[in-house]
């Protein structure tokens, strides 16, 4: 019975945990951007003009990411055309590299 218990609330936390990741919606221009050449091995960074709860500081992409070289293509021709985009951010996976809160990247697209 115990053990009935315990996975009990291992499955719990585990769902109210996932209940609480969000994708934070942020439209607007990209303001600034930084690429790091060691930290995460070329993590990106991005400032909006625009913030969004939960995601104050920006955005960050890493290399790693499978769509990592479509959504820089996509960031730095927002940025270098001064259009909008939508961006959205997973507000449970805050980039380590900053105290800022930067969420990682989800997806990017132009208004």
């Amino acid at each position: 019975m115990n053990k009935l218990k315990f996975t009990f609330a291992i499955v719990v936390l585990f769902c109210s945990a996932v209940a609480n990741a969000a994708l934070v919606t942020v439209s607007g221009k990209i303001a600034t951007a930084y690429s790091f050449s060691d930290y995460g091995a070329g993590d990106v960074v991005f400032q909006m003009t625009v913030s969004g709860v939960g995601c104050e500081t920006g955005f960050w992409l890493r290399p790693t990411d499978p769509g990592f070289k479509s959504n820089l293509s996509f960031l730095l021709a927002a940025h270098l055309s001064g259009r909008n985009v939508s961006v959205q951010g997973y507000n449970d996976s805050i980039w380590t590299g900053s105290a800022g809160k930067y969420c990682r990247l989800y997806s990017i697209s132009f208004q």
